[in-house]
């Protein structure tokens, strides 16, 4: 999915679409995570890939989370300047803020905002994750070059 393509008109009406389609990217990170039965070689190479390839989608699925959260804060004055201008009460801001907790169009936008947010913070566990995987790698590497050290080479003459 490729940001361009998505219109701050209807991001609204796609986000169904936009979690389907980064929730198939991501359905198999668990078993990319994986060490079992990998060869070292493969895993610190797959490692570079696979790190980057979810941290490419969670820097896509931000920019949708940072495209909401306008969208929801644009809603939220809107509804505020309204309720200022058109009501004959004289509210406090305070009870503005739940008239407009409690509005349509912002729970709308709002939860629309929250399914991407979650998309957004499972990405940034599975990013978090990979990198405690590279750590892991590391510390096996270096074991195991370490007991390379302790073995004598022997020369048949």
């Amino acid at each position: 999915m490729i940001l361009t393509k998505l219109s701050e008109e209807t991001l609204l009406e796609d986000v169904n679409s936009i979690v389907e389609f980064y929730s198939k990217q991501i359905k198999d990170w668990k078993q990319n995570l994986k060490l079992d039965g990998k060869n070292i070689e493969i895993v610190n190479i797959q490692q570079v890939s696979w790190c980057a390839y979810y941290d490419e989608l969670r820097a896509q699925v931000k920019a949708i989370y940072d495209i909401l959260e306008m969208k929801v804060n644009q809603v939220r004055g809107k509804l505020f300047l309204t309720i200022s201008q058109d009501s004959s009460v004289d509210y406090s801001d305070r009870a503005k803020e739940r008239i407009i907790d409690d509005a349509p169009e912002y729970i709308k936008v709002y939860r629309k905002f929250l399914e991407i947010k979650e998309l957004y913070e499972n990405l940034q566990t599975i990013v978090t994750q990979f990198k405690n995987r590279a750590f892991i790698i590391n510390n096996i590497v270096q074991l195991r070059t370490a007991s390379l050290q302790d073995e004598t080479l022997y020369y048949d003459k």
